[in-house]
């Protein structure tokens, strides 16, 4: 090497837009299942509040105190 002159360079190189795709598509999955399950945590918090206000109703009409209770 003169005057500080680069004479040779070495590089290696790696093809890794499949691994990329690979990433993305588990991002998306990742992504669309999150969202499905606030879904269904979302229906099922509404259809517990449907049976509780069913149950409240039943337990207005009940004679007895003691099955009003129960409920």
């Amino acid at each position: 090497m003169k005057n500080n002159q680069v004479k040779e360079i070495i590089g290696i190189g790696r093809d890794i837009s499949e691994q990329k795709k690979a990433k993305s598509k588990i991002q998306n999955f990742l992504s669309e299942k999150e969202i499905l399950l606030k879904e269904v945590h979302h229906r099922v918090k509404n259809n517990m509040n449907v049976v509780k206000s069913l149950l409240n109703l039943q337990s207005k009409s009940l004679k007895i105190p003691e099955a009003s209770e129960v409920f």
